[in-house]
This record gives structure tokens, sequence and C-alpha cells, in this order.
């Protein structure tokens, strides 16, 4: 009687185990996962190299050039208190002008790979404090009038604007709401 009651419980305490394992959450994903399954969307392809890989703080930068004339992107992914994964990516180039991209260049993923600036962050209040700080016409005619500095540590993203080749000037900073898993524009 005593044994038949033990491997009772010894099947209920497997079959809680195994129930246990199975609703543990996936791993989370690290900035090389993104890189990864975002190449394709990004238009990275073999003449990408990996110039800077810090998995412990998210971040990730490639380039692709000849030293003169580079092409790079900068990603890092931010994580909030529930787990949101949002992957912030940005393409420039660097040249005899200096290093300079484009704002329609500053793109937000989310953990399925779906664009999601305009839900991350306040992106039409963004793209009305760079229509103020740089001429309509640079805009129009698709030159570079920003830089933007993902972090390699830390949460705030800084964006500096002004015709390519100038001397930029300060234009935001994004503040990561590690609670709700958004940006603050901050002046």
């Amino acid at each position: 009687m005593m044994h038949k009651k033990l491997i009772n419980l010894s099947i209920i305490l497997a079959m809680i185990l195994v129930q246990i394992q199975g609703i543990e959450a996936k791993p989370a994903k690290t900035i090389i996962d993104y890189y990864n399954a975002l190449k394709s969307t990004l238009g990275i392809d073999q003449s990408y190299r990996i110039v800077k890989k810090d998995v412990a703080n998210g971040f990730l930068s490639v380039t692709s050039g000849n030293g003169f004339a580079n092409t790079n992107i900068e990603m890092a992914l931010w994580r909030s208190r529930s787990g949101k994964e949002i992957v912030g990516v940005f393409e420039y180039g660097c040249g005899g002008m200096g290093c300079w991209g484009k704002l329609v260049n500053f793109k937000f993923f989310d953990a399925n790979l779906r664009e999601v600036r305009t839900k991350v962050v306040d992106w039409a209040k963004l793209e009305q404090l760079h229509r103020r700080a740089v001429s309509n016409e640079a805009i129009q005619q698709g030159v570079p009038t920003v830089m933007v500095t993902i972090p390699q540590k830390g949460t705030t993203i800084k964006i500096v604007s002004g015709p390519m080749g100038s001397d930029p000037k300060p234009l935001v900073q994004l503040y990561y709401d590690i609670n709700k898993g958004v940006f603050t524009i901050k002046k």
C-alpha cells in the first residue's frame, strides 16, 4: 500500500515538473539573434563585417566599405521589465564630410521583427523637430542630416542634426522607460 502511494506521488511530481518546464519562458534573444534575423530586411550582405560586438550590453556595429566611404549600421537591444524587446537600428555613411544619416534610416523593431518606431516613440514629434532644425530642401533632396548615437551602454539615444558636413547641433535625446518599453523625447 505504501509502495503504491510512493509510485503515485512520484508520477504526480514528475507531471508537475514536466508542466513547469513546459511553461518556462523561452530564453531571451541576444543582439546577435536579432542581427541575423534582420540581415535581409536591413540589406546586410557578405560585404559587411562586425566592428563591435557587445552581447552583454546588447550592442552591435557593422560596416561595409573601403575605410574611406563606409556604410555603417549600429543596433542595440532594449528589454522592458515585462520582457518586451525592442531593437533600435541606425544606418549611416561616413566619408570626407564626417558621418551622417537620414532620419528615415533610424528604425525600431519588436521581437517579431515588425517595424514599430511609431509605437515606441512619438515619431511625428521627432520628424517635426527634425524639420525645424534643417532645411526642408535638404530633407526633400535626401541629403543626410542626422547622426543618431545608439548607446553601447545605457539606454539613452542621442540625435544631432544639421546639413551634412556642418557642425551638428543637438536635436533631441530619447530616454527609455524600462517600465513601459517606450522612449520619451527630451530636447
